[in-house]
């Protein structure tokens, strides 16, 4: 547990830079006119995905 939380710690600034990432994106999916910061939200979480290394899909669902 110490490792983790050491790993946090030495990490903090990392992590609140992220974050900020994540929400300055204005991307409420009820208002028509944030749609675009939707779909750019989607790609700045898909582009963190992978670079975690994980496998992701865009997958078309016919709401564009």
């Amino acid at each position: 547990m110490d490792n983790i939380l050491k790993y946090i710690g030495d990490n903090r600034d990392k992590f609140i830079d992220r974050l900020r990432e994540n929400v300055e994106i204005a991307s409420v999916s009820g208002w028509p006119t944030h749609r675009g910061e939707c779909v750019r939200q989607m790609e700045v979480s898909m582009k963190m995905l992978q670079d975690f290394g994980f496998d992701v899909e865009r997958l078309d669902i016919g709401c564009y």
